[in-house]
């Protein structure tokens, strides 16, 4: 199965709670959690811009795939960059993924199972996982 409903961001600065919003929204609409993110890879490094320099740094934590330990922090010097975006209470988790083909601000609240993710599609790139990350949002 597969499913998705477009967004587009208002604020940079509040991303966060836009994109919880929206995933909350097509929660309620398809009875389903999501489990992607998708926008152009501009949107997605003013995404991480905003997070570097506000609050939200504070919330956004690396994963070590070795121990599988996640809230790790980031020290004060490191550059973020955002794989994943998770609600603490477990509703949604999501993965996310680049689309060059998507305009500045746009973006997408994706459900796809693994029997739909067929990878034909070569402007769908996910985030790089050098370094996972996570941002929680409160």
């Amino acid at each position: 199965m597969y499913l998705e409903k477009s967004f587009k961001l208002k604020l940079w600065s509040k991303w966060d709670d836009e994109v919880a919003d929206a995933s909350k929204e097509f929660i309620k609409e398809y009875a389903v959690s999501p489990n992607r993110f998708m926008a152009n890879p501009w949107s997605l490094s003013q995404i991480e811009f905003v997070t570097e320099i506000s609050k939200m740094r504070e919330y956004t934590f690396k994963y070590d795939p070795v121990s599988k330990e996640y809230n790790i922090p980031y020290k004060e010097d490191e550059s973020i960059h955002i794989n994943w975006f998770s609600c603490p209470d477990g509703t949604f988790e999501l993965e996310f993924y680049y689309d060059q083909e998507m305009k500045d601000k746009e973006f997408k609240i994706i459900f796809c199972d693994e029997e739909e993710d067929d990878d034909d599609d070569e402007s769908e790139t996910p985030a790089p996982v050098d370094n996972p990350v996570l941002v929680e949002v409160f």
